[in-house]
């Protein structure tokens, strides 16, 4: 059966899930679209320095996949999970996609008014996501650095402090780059403390040997 399928602007890393998160508009009704990291770059034949900034370069090929995917009634509920095995021998050539494909964020929003034919949103909207982001990068950081070193937590607490006061986005797109600077944040952060936990172990070699002696 014939659908109509377009895209959403949105796209974010499910850490839960270890895949690339964006959403499908399929018939009118969101789907959730999530392609993992190993998926993703064989896709794309090449690995970036992260998932999403590589699917945010090769979006029109994965999008391509999952339209082609939904039209093969690979929808569980709500859900199409892009697997290896779906990855052509081939890469996908992505087709350019016309103004009416491109689809607003949806973010976190049921808000009726949304436009879905252009990468607009409300005002109204658009500050209530923004807030709801900023709120939720400040979680992270007091969730990740609770028990972390001073000198580490404050250093993230003044990245999530500059993040929260920069001016509101104007567009959804630029609410989606924000989105995208915040995964990275917290990535990094992620990444420090890992790095910290590291370095803090304390091999057997470097007990003091005098120390034995005594």
């Amino acid at each position: 059966m014939p659908h109509r399928i377009s895209f959403f602007a949105y796209s974010e890393w499910d850490s839960d899930r270890e895949c690339v998160a964006f959403i499908a508009l399929v018939d009118g009704l969101r789907a959730r679209c999530l392609i993992g990291a190993e998926t993703l770059f064989t896709l794309a034949r090449e690995q970036i320095e992260a998932p999403l900034p590589t699917f945010l370069r090769h979006r029109e090929t994965v999008e391509q996949l999952a339209r082609r995917l939904i039209v093969e009634e690979r929808l569980d509920g709500r859900e199409l999970l892009i697997r290896l095995s779906d990855v052509p021998a081939v890469k996908v050539e992505p087709q350019p996609r016309s103004e009416a494909e491109v689809v607003a964020d949806p973010v976190l929003t049921g808000d009726a008014s949304l436009d879905g034919r252009q990468m607009t949103m409300p005002d109204k909207a658009r500050t209530s996501v923004w807030r709801a982001l900023c709120d939720r990068q400040i979680d992270h950081c007091e969730e990740l650095f609770h028990n972390e070193p001073h000198v580490a937590g404050h250093a993230a607490r003044r990245e999530v402090g500059s993040f929260a006061t920069l001016p509101e986005p104007a567009t959804a797109h630029e609410l989606n780059v924000r989105r995208i600077e915040a995964t990275t944040m917290t990535a990094s952060w992620r990444r420090r403390i890992s790095d910290s936990h590291r370095t803090s172990r304390v091999s057997p070699e470097s007990f003091d040997i005098g120390s034995s002696s005594r």
